[in-house]
């Protein structure tokens, strides 16, 4: 894991280099609910690791090496 951040109601967001959590396919992304179990219905399959994660107005914003998430294609950016 590289990044975690509070949902507001108990539970947390994840992001790292992981595909699996508790058994269940994860992309790299995944909701972990009040009760402890992942969220079965959040799913964003992003392509690549996630480094960063914030929560603001109801909107999570991930950042990372991915170039797919959600569905959506991302652009890259390369930092040297």
């Amino acid at each position: 894991m590289w990044a975690v951040i509070a949902d507001g109601a108990g539970g947390w967001y994840i992001g790292g280099e992981f595909t699996r959590v508790s058994g269940l396919a994860r992309g790299y992304l995944a909701h972990i609910g009040s009760d402890r179990s992942v969220d079965s219905t959040f799913d964003a399959a992003a392509n690549g690791p996630v480094f960063a994660l914030k929560l603001s107005g109801g909107s999570l914003y991930v950042g990372g090496a991915f170039t797919s998430i959600g569905g959506q294609q991302r652009g890259s950016t390369s930092v040297a």
